[in-house]
Order: C-alpha cells, then structure tokens, then sequence
C-alpha cells in the first residue's frame, strides 16, 4: 500500500470472527458496544487480520488511542478477553428519557403516565413482563427481555441495563441498529434501540411455549389458541398500569393482576416443566437427588433450630421440584432442563426405588388445582393442591422414605436416562 491510500474496510468476515472470539464485548470490561481496533498498529502490519484485531469499547478505545493505555496490556486482553467465560456481557447504560415511542410491526405505542412512578406493560405472559416501560421521578426506561423460539433469553435490557447472551452466533449494535443471529442469514432479533425510540421488526418473548413472535411486519402468538396479526395501529395510552399485548395461560395462573391491554388472549395449554441442574449429564444419565426436608427446614431455620413438632412430621420426607414457567436466571451453576412429560418423570423416580431397599414409598405430587384431575390417574402416588398457594408455579414431588435417614436421597434409574434422551 503506497503512502497516502485510503485504509481498506475491514471484510465482514473478520469483523464477525472477532466479535465471537471476544464474545461481543470489550475486551477489557465487556461491554456490548465496541469499535474494532488493532493490537499492532495498522500502520506497520499494513493487513486486516483477525488475530490482530481486538474489540474494545469507546472509553478504552480512547485510551488506548491517547496512551493511556499500554500495549502490554491490551495484550493481556486480547488472550483473556473479559467475557470469556461469562453468560452474559456486562451491561450498557442506555439513557433515560422523558419521552418514548415504541413500534410493534405496525403498531404503534405512546405512553404518557399519570404518575411520577408509574408502569407500563407492553408485552406481558402470564404474570410475567417481557417489555415494560418504568417512569421513575420523571424520566422513562425500559426493560426488555428477548428470547429464542424455545424461551432462551438472548437479550436482556433491566431498566435501560443492555446486556447480551455470549452463547449467541453473531450480535452487532451499530447506529440504533441491534442484531442478533444464529447463522448467516438468519436473524433472530432485530431491533432499533435508542432512549427514546425502540422499534421491533423481529423478535420472540416466549415463556414455557407461549408467548409472541415479531416478523415480517406481523405479531404472531406462539402456543395460544388461534392467532393475532398485526392490524396496525397507533395506541395512546395514559393510565398507570396498562399495556399493548398480552397472553395468560389460564391453565396454570389463576390468581394474578391483570393489566389493562389494547389486546389480551388465553390459553389452557399446559406449559412444560423445568427442572435446574448443577449437573445436566448426570441427570441425562439417570441420576437424581432428592432434597431431605429436614435438613431444608434446618437450612431456613433462624437460628438454625427447629420445633420438636416440625421435625418429626418432616423426618424421613424428600422433595424435588419442578417449575411450570422457567426461570430466567437458575441457581448458580446451574443448567435448565425440559420435561414435556412431568407424570412420567415422577412415575420412574418413584419406580427406581427397589423393594429389597425397604423402603415404604408413598409419593404425593403438588400441583396447581386445574391439573390436580389430569394427574390424579398417575398409578405412582396421590396429587394435591398446595395449601394457601393457589397459584403456585412450581411442582413438588414428595417422598416419603422413612428408613433411609436425614441425608439427602439420590436414586438411578434407567427408565428416567431413556426419558431423558428424548428430551
């Protein structure tokens, strides 16, 4: 390259294979918004090449460019770049605003709230908020959580906090402009992002198989009887606790507030459910442990004893537990689970327990009062409604074993690794 030539754009190639090496964050602190720079400088190597590349965000791209920054240590980031190893990138601040317009395909939304603290629910499933505007002492954020098709989030914005999933194929956030997909031509998210404005033209908020999904300029229900489309249209809304698209799986939640919605749909369908794992393969090949209750209410107790009554009626009782709605974030270090089929996943744990054991199994399942019918035919145990919880998200497996003793119960069995394969 002779003296005087404009410096050649980095190949989209590259830039891509730099942004999964160093996970779509800044090498040093992990944020979600970078520039591309060189770790020797361009002026030397006269070349775009990908080992010599490095994301860094516009603070630490400043002071790298003003010397603030050695090469030693940019060096440093680049073979141990900050999100490596972590789930998510750190989080970007987007700035408030006091005013805010959000475009669905063709709808559109403007909030005005009637309080200095107030709320509004844009897309909200069965209790649970995947886009809500906040108006906190006059100014708005937002929050947004955007998942694949099967409920993974993929993006996650608490109150105007951006951070994105590392395990994504390829993000970039360029301008206003947010992409996320799973292949080249493949996009899964889609969005324009700023504090002022967010428009979607694709995304999914999707929870236990329900939820929405936005393409082609139309909103989609996913796993809701029937189906919406976009008609268009422009909402002013001005109350506190409103909203603009809503589902409810009327099947599992019974108790909860409703917020008002320019557009509201129900669903019986029975969401599948979810079980959190430190150890996924063990539990793939048929392992699986049972909490001692005892020594769950000796954990909880403050400070750390029990009444003479709540022992005894506890001894010898084991539980594990199911959630009919995933949660977003699982114990730490732990991994998610699906189980389609929750009465033959109790039924073979139950069944694992040999008689020459001795033990005296007798099983009682906990579950939502609508479902008590449904599962009351398994030949494993009796189901019950969980007392005061009416609307209890969670499926509790109980089992009463008397002779094993206080420590934790742990069972393999083969029926559960073959469920479990199919999963």
């Amino acid at each position: 390259m002779q003296f005087g030539e404009p410096r050649p754009a980095i190949p989209e190639a590259i830039k891509r294979a730099v942004r999964q090496r160093y996970r779509f964050g800044c090498a040093a602190c992990g944020l979600p918004v970078f520039d591309y720079d060189h770790i020797d400088k361009f002026s030397d190597v006269k070349v775009h090449e990908e080992s010599n590349l490095i994301l860094l965000c516009p603070n630490h791209h400043a002071a790298k460019t003003r010397g603030r920054l050695s090469d030693e240590m940019i060096r440093h980031y680049a073979k141990d770049p900050f999100n490596k190893e972590r789930i998510f990138t750190s989080g970007y601040d987007i700035d408030k605003t006091q005013e805010i317009k959000i475009q669905i395909a063709t709808n559109t939304l403007f909030w005005k709230p009637v309080s200095c603290d107030a709320t509004c629910h844009v897309i909200w499933i069965s209790g649970n908020d995947y886009f809500v505007l906040h108006r906190d002492d006059g100014w708005i954020t937002f929050s947004i959580l955007v998942t694949d098709i099967d409920g993974k989030i993929l993006l996650s914005v608490n109150r105007g906090e951006l951070q994105v999933a590392t395990s994504a194929w390829d993000y970039e956030y360029v301008g206003s402009r947010l992409i996320i997909r799973d292949a080249l031509r493949s996009l899964l998210v889609d969005l324009e992002l700023s504090n002022d404005r967010v428009t979607l033209h694709a995304a999914c908020f999707v929870s236990g198989g329900l939820g929405w999904k936005v393409a082609d300029g139309w909103m989609h229900t996913i796993g809701a009887k029937g189906g919406m489309a976009s008609i268009g249209g422009t909402a002013h809304i001005e109350s506190t606790e409103a909203g603009m698209f809503g589902l409810t799986n009327d099947a599992v939640y019974r108790v909860y507030r409703r917020p008002s919605f320019c557009w509201h749909m129900s669903t019986t369908k029975l969401q599948p459910g979810y079980i959190w794992s430190e150890n996924l393969d063990r539990l793939r090949q048929g392992d699986v442990y049972l909490v001692s209750l005892l020594q769950h209410w000796r954990e909880q107790a403050h400070p750390r004893e029990l009444s003479r009554d709540l022992e005894d009626v506890s001894r010898g009782f084991y539980f594990t537990n199911i959630t009919t709605n995933e949660h977003w974030y699982g114990p730490a270090g732990s991994s998610c689970i699906i189980v389609h089929n929750i009465s033959a996943f109790f039924g073979d744990i139950v069944r694992a327990f040999p008689d020459k054991n001795g033990f005296d199994i007798q099983a009682e399942a906990y579950v939502p009062a609508e479902l008590v019918d449904k599962f009351r035919l398994s030949d494993f145990g009796k189901f019950v409604e969980p007392d005061k919880y009416a609307s209890d998200r969670n499926i509790r497996l109980i089992i009463h074993a008397p002779k094993h003793g206080e420590s934790d119960l742990h069972i393999k069995s083969n029926e559960i690794a073959r469920l479990m394969e199919r999963v």
